[in-house]
């Protein structure tokens, strides 16, 4: 988590100024369904990767967590941003 927050927030703090600068910057709603939406997309992978790509073993490859983490940290910091932005 800690190190998609890190890689993440320059990219979204990126995207923010280059909608903000042509006034198609996203509205707190929207920013707020957004990570709702990837959070449950990070869930929707970890029960995907368990239910069907799991061998004998009930493994599954390491870079469905890599997803996971990516899909919930983004998530959390369009969330988390929002309020403490209110």
């Amino acid at each position: 988590n800690p190190f998609w927050v890190v890689v993440a927030s320059p990219v979204l703090a990126a995207i923010y100024t280059r909608l903000g600068s042509k006034g198609k910057d996203l509205t707190m709603p929207m920013k707020f369904t957004l990570g709702m939406f990837l959070c449950a997309l990070g869930f929707l992978t970890a029960a995907a990767a368990g239910m069907w790509f799991a061998d004998a073993q009930g493994l599954t490859s390491p870079w469905f967590i890599v997803l996971v983490y990516l899909f919930q940290s983004l998530g959390e910091l369009l969330i988390s941003a929002l309020g403490l932005a209110m």
